[in-house]
């Protein structure tokens, strides 16, 4: 029986490293904040909010495309968010006043396809109210948790569907495509996470789980499959033999590529170093 709960991120790691998810098990908070991380916060908070306001004010004008207070909800967006990231993150808040002006560009951006979506669905005889509720989040940042195998994790945005099931969407904030390609199988598996965790939550259908990158505004899309859900239960399966034998080896021939490009590596590396050399950045 495992004591500690499995979360979306968790798994992730499983998928990505059997090392890595050790790690993240048996030494959590072993990493040090860094600029890209603090910034992937600050971007989520900035989604977070913009939804939020754009729902409400969509709602209350009833209409979207004489969309007067989009300015308005950008500025508030982003610059309360800026706020929090102030007293949070103070030695990354120059950083994070440089991104401000390109994530309201980007939000811009976002709101033209949000509108896009609006106006599809409005085509096929929808009622304004109805559309609404399908094209924005339901919920933001909702704990979702499997008691039946031990999972728990808060999901960025959940969506309804014409068809009554629901959909999960999680933000990335990757800075280049080839390392959201090498993180893709992981992000999958965090995405069957949630999942699972939302049907057993809701009682509904998750047929997609959705990945938005906050970087480029493109959305990845994956269908939820049972052979998907059956094969990340097999994963957690092999959970207690992995906690309970030695760390494993580090990614050897192929795989191993993977290393240059994980969030924990300098930590990973510097374990089979002498004490004096701990914390090195190394190679294999």
């Amino acid at each position: 029986m495992l004591q500690k709960r499995l979360t979306p991120t968790g798994l992730a790691s499983l998928e990505y490293c059997n090392r890595l998810f050790y790690l993240n098990m048996e030494k959590p908070h072993h990493g040090t904040q860094t600029v890209l991380t603090v910034l992937g916060k600050f971007e989520h908070s900035v989604i977070e909010q913009f939804y939020k306001l754009t729902k409400i004010d969509w709602k209350t004008q009833k209409e979207f495309e004489n969309d007067y207070s989009l300015e308005r909800r950008i500025s508030l967006a982003v610059n309360d968010s800026v706020e929090i990231a102030r007293k949070n993150f103070p030695t990354f808040f120059d950083q994070i006043l440089e991104n401000s002006e390109s994530m309201k560009y980007r939000l811009r951006h976002l709101n033209q396809i949000k509108s896009q979506e609006m106006r599809k669905l409005l085509k096929k005889g929808m009622p304004f109210s109805t559309v609404l509720s399908l094209v924005m989040p339901f919920v933001t940042e909702k704990w979702l948790e499997s008691k039946v195998l031990g999972l728990g994790g808060y999901a960025d945005f959940l969506y309804w569907n014409t068809d009554g099931s629901i959909t999960v969407e999680d933000i990335k904030s990757h800075n280049d495509r080839y390392d959201a390609f090498i993180h893709r199988s992981s992000h999958l598996a965090q995405g069957v996470t949630y999942a699972i965790m939302a049907e057993e939550v809701y009682g509904k259908p998750v047929k997609k789980f959705q990945i938005f990158y906050s970087k480029d505004c493109y959305t990845e899309s994956f269908t939820i499959t049972k052979k998907l859900k059956q094969e990340l239960i097999d994963s957690i399966k092999q959970v207690p033999d992995i906690l309970a034998g030695d760390m494993p080896d580090k990614l050897e021939g192929p795989e191993n590529i993977k290393c240059k490009n994980c969030y924990s590596r300098d930590f990973c590396f510097s374990i089979d170093k002498p004490d004096s050399q701990e914390g090195s950045f190394y190679d294999q």
